[in-house]
């Protein structure tokens, strides 16, 4: 296992253009997938020289690489390309898919590498953006993400977006645009090519660039739905407040505000939930924009796209192993990225712990999800954990998690953001330091 991943890390050394490549393995309680290295995971990591002229070339060189060490353990790739003078850093979050279905590991190399050309390209396309800073683009269910210099870019940024040819198909079929203020305040509009209207990215906008708004975050990504089901999706806004004044004038903003969505769109009209957690006076009102408080719910959903129906769909082997190898792909981005936010965690509360990170069954429904959890030895630095909690917290809400549930001691985070992976994370106080857990949604791995 350790030859693989050293061999394909002095493979991707040896490429032209490559600055350092470093691997990572790790050892996972459990995996779900018994034709690889039951108990380990790598994860490489790649720089790539700030003027690199050819970076799909690159992308499609590492991802044969990680393709190869595949055969021995389930690896990842993480490729960084520093922006040059002008332009946003790229960051591509690779994972070639196990040979399920393929013919040959040629062929699956070959698609491996296929796949993170077309991603190098889409991140190359929203490098020059205007106000981009990064760009984020990970082999998975995961929305291409944007980061932009401040809110004030938010509208001109998703308005140059729908000029791209490329947008709104492949990596680019949704794109979160992020920033963050000097204040702290954090912004989040996941856009695709019908949502939010021009009218609703502009009030999105102005509500980001307020200085009494903490957080911001809207999804206009439909979420997946089973096939033939009447659909119950829509879009969602979700408003941190700093004072329920301020939370209040914000929900009269949003029920007053007259062009949600054009009819004939395709997209519901988007609910909001507006918050203002201070103590002793929290204040929470949801509704839908555009319509009172209190009114009921829009009879407008709008069904997903269905494939048309056959009389009689034969057994398809290669569909079937699509299917595992996407379920696959999202698992493994799950990985990394519960890995890393456990990671960044510790860099919140000034002290890293050793994170165990596992792909496990699902326990109310059928198949797989991610599930990992650290001790932060915070004791180790300070005599109260007081202020490093605190920390914690406020970077959890930045990332669009709420406080849901209590129980014996221990703190429950939900996900607001429907289109993220994450289901929720878990706080609790140990004689040890900081417990922390984290699972992602689940994904059914059955073709």
């Amino acid at each position: 296992m350790t030859t693989a991943v050293d061999d394909a890390v002095e493979a991707i050394r040896a490429t032209a253009g490559v600055t350092s490549a470093t691997a990572q393995i790790t050892p996972l309680e459990a995996s779900a997938f018994s034709a690889l290295n039951d108990f380990w995971t790598a994860s490489i990591e790649v720089k790539i020289e700030a003027d690199a002229a050819d970076f799909a070339p690159l992308a499609e060189t590492v991802a044969g690489h990680v393709a190869s060490a595949r055969e021995s353990v389930d690896a990842t790739a993480i490729v960084r390309l520093p922006a040059a003078g002008t332009g946003a850093d790229i960051v591509l979050a690779l994972h070639a898919g196990e040979a399920v279905g393929m013919t040959t590991r040629e062929m699956a190399r070959a698609t491996a590498q296929t796949r993170a050309g077309e991603l190098a390209d889409a991140a190359l396309t929203l490098r020059q953006v205007e106000h981009a800073t990064r760009v984020t683009v990970a082999d998975g269910a995961t929305p291409t993400t944007l980061t932009v210099e401040s809110p004030d870019a938010l509208g001109s940024v998703i308005a140059e977006l729908r000029t791209l040819p490329q947008f709104a198909t492949g990596a680019l079929s949704a794109v979160t645009v992020t920033a963050r203020a000097p204040s702290g305040a954090t912004s989040s509009v996941t856009t695709t090519a019908a949502s939010p209207s021009p009218g609703l990215s502009s009030l999105l906008s102005e509500l980001a660039t307020r200085t009494d708004v903490d957080d911001l975050t809207y999804s206009g990504q439909r979420s997946p739905e089973a096939p033939g089901a009447a659909s119950t999706w829509r879009p969602s806004l979700r408003v941190l407040a700093q004072t329920p004044q301020s939370a209040q004038a914000i929900t009269e903003l949003l029920t007053d505000f007259e062009t949600a969505q054009p009819a004939g769109s395709g997209v519901p009209r988007a609910s909001f939930t507006v918050l203002a957690p201070t103590n002793g006076s929290d204040y929470e009102r949801d509704g839908f924009i555009g319509l009172a408080l209190g009114s009921p719910t829009p009879d407008d959903y709008v069904d997903a796209p269905q494939p048309e129906a056959t009389d009689a769909a034969p057994d398809d082997p290669e569909a079937d192993a699509r299917a595992r190898d996407a379920a696959d792909q999202q698992l493994q981005a799950d990985v990394v990225r519960v890995t890393e936010l456990l990671a960044d965690a510790g860099d919140t509360a000034g002290i890293r712990g050793v994170p165990t990170v596992a792909i496990t069954a699902c326990e109310s429904e059928p198949g797989e999800h991610v599930r990992g959890s650290v001790v932060l030895p915070i004791f180790e630095i300070t005599d109260s954990p007081m202020a490093p909690a605190d920390a914690l917290i406020r970077s959890w809400t930045d990332l669009g998690f709420v406080a849901t549930d209590r129980a014996m001691g221990t703190d429950r985070y939900t996900q607001q953001d429907e289109s993220d992976s994450l289901r929720w994370l878990t706080f609790r106080g140990t004689a040890d330091g900081l417990s922390l857990g984290a699972e992602s949604v689940c994904i059914a791995s059955d073709g």
